[in-house]
């Protein structure tokens, strides 16, 4: 994705990490006194920078895999609702599939090397409840094992929350990923955006019937950045590339531009197209295989005569001179 957000002009830098520039937004550091309104200041400030931590080692996966993909990452921006590792992926499937996949991968480890920790305290169960902190207070005793569980629940919600299929969390990228491999990203784009929609009213949904404010906000959020997806994306359509939301009322349109429009094809319409589209052009490849191997036989019998083919080989000769044939139509 692209900095394009209007948050990165309110961001400070923090340096360059491993070849990437880390930025924070001036909002970030209030999130202190949400944890601490939340858990006291105590067990809030430990939380927070466990969440920094963590949140760090996320966005740096997603770096890495577009690094190891092909691709590459120059900027990451740290803001109050997480992070945003801006890649450049590989013209690849796999590029655009696994730079999404590498943060929550990430925080899966995480919670894989935290959870010996969590079964000998107990709390496996409090733990994996998204909504529920496992531990109210630190013991001197086991202070290790206490900020261990602490990870390990707070990566888990960072998992959850990033595996949602919902622009622009890392399960709303993957999602697109894959419908763009099936259907083209015409077609993924929207359809993920309204799938994203959804998941964000579902959540926040969910959100007011446990009566958790934090979730119906997270909600609330999915579904006001998958409605401003869907309009931009309907503004691009209507009017392609000149779109641009700072353009004047005094931009005038061309003789062949205020011609009017084609109807507007449907999701399902434009589906067929493409499949219908797809399947000519694999057409078009079989047949130039199959006229390559013609070329080959050909030079074969040529050089060591028909003898010299294989049973498979004479009957691809007979099925090509068949359809010779009948291209051809009959001899006068």
């Amino acid at each position: 994705m692209q900095p394009n957000l209007g948050m990165t002009q309110w961001a400070i830098p923090l340096g360059t990490w491993l070849g990437v520039r880390v930025r924070m937004n001036l909002f970030f550091p209030l999130m202190v006194f949400l944890y601490a309104h939340w858990l006291g200041w105590q067990l809030g400030l430990i939380c927070f920078a466990i969440y920094c931590v963590t949140l760090v080692i996320h966005e740096f996966a997603h770096v890495l895999a577009a690094r190891g993909t092909g691709g590459d990452a120059e900027d990451i921006l740290i803001w109050p609702l997480g992070g945003l590792a801006f890649c450049r992926p590989a013209s690849t499937f796999h590029s655009h599939l696994l730079i999404p996949a590498a943060g929550p991968l990430a925080n899966f480890l995480i919670c894989l090397a935290m959870l010996p920790a969590v079964l000998q305290a107990g709390v496996l169960r409090d733990a994996l409840v998204p909504t529920v902190l496992p531990l109210h207070a630190l013991s001197a005793q086991h202070l290790l094992r206490d900020l261990c569980v602490l990870t390990f629940a707070i990566s888990w919600v960072l998992l959850l929350i990033n595996l949602l299929p919902a622009y622009p969390l890392d399960g709303g990228q993957m999602l697109q990923a894959v419908l763009t491999r099936r259907m083209g990203e015409s077609l993924s784009r929207p359809l993920s955006v309204r799938v994203g929609f959804w998941a964000g009213l579902l959540l926040g949904v969910a959100g007011l019937l446990l009566d958790h404010t934090t979730v119906v906000f997270l909600g609330f959020f999915l579904v006001v950045m998958n409605l401003g997806e869907i309009f931009r994306l309907q503004l691009e359509e209507l009017y392609g590339e000149r779109f641009d939301p700072g353009y004047g009322s005094d931009v005038g349109l061309s003789e062949e531009e205020e011609s009017p429009r084609q109807p507007r094809l449907s999701l399902w319409q434009q589906w067929k197209q493409n499949r219908a589209a797809a399947r000519r052009e694999r057409e078009l490849e079989e047949r130039a295989a199959a006229a390559r191997r013609l070329d080959e036989l050909l030079d074969k019998v040529h050089r060591e005569g028909l003898q010299s083919l294989t049973p498979e080989e004479r009957r691809f000769l007979d099925r090509a001179s068949n359809q010779y044939r009948t291209q051809r139509g009959p001899s006068p």
